[in-house]
């Protein structure tokens, strides 16, 4: 094996060994990581944000081959059970949406900081407030704000 040589790939392999120790040093983060194809449906979650997306069809868009249906099925029962998502009533009667819980959000928005930007993207003022509705439920709202130097661009930017 060659020692990486390259600065860039040094910083890279750097911000992944952190990202992989902040995801397995928090409780929430670390269920919600366990399986990367239910890590990976739950980002798609957290891209969507309001009012979430339903259950079944979020499933079809996950491209990761970590595990299969049944089982990621299986682990976002888990997960709605403890609280890490939450679930809505969709459109339809039938329909169910859902969402990342606020302590998920909270604790998983600075670990992606951590991978996706050199420069540590900011994400201290994700809030959980009261939006008024005619179902005047709680609603996650996601304001990010970016600490990043202009002129600079981050991996996925560029």
């Amino acid at each position: 094996m060659t020692d990486i040589e390259n600065d860039t790939s040094k910083q890279s392999v750097t911000r992944e060994i952190e990202y992989v120790r902040a995801m397995g040093a928090v409780d929430h983060t670390l269920r919600a990581s366990a399986n990367l194809g239910v890590y990976e449906f739950i980002l798609l979650l957290l891209e969507k944000g309001e009012p979430g997306l339903p259950l079944y069809a979020t499933l079809d868009r996950v491209k990761s081959r970590y595990s299969t249906r049944s089982g990621m099925i299986k682990r976002i029962a888990e997960l709605r059970k403890q609280g890490l998502l939450i679930e809505r009533k969709g459109r339809k009667q039938s329909e169910v949406l859902l969402q990342p819980s606020q302590e998920l959000v909270d604790q998983l928005l600075p670990i992606l900081g951590i991978k996706s930007n050199v420069d540590r993207v900011n994400y201290a003022t994700v809030t959980l407030c009261n939006i008024p509705d005619e179902s005047d439920e709680m609603k996650i709202s996601t304001f990010l704000s970016a600490d990043a130097k202009p002129g600079r661009q981050s991996a996925h930017q560029a």
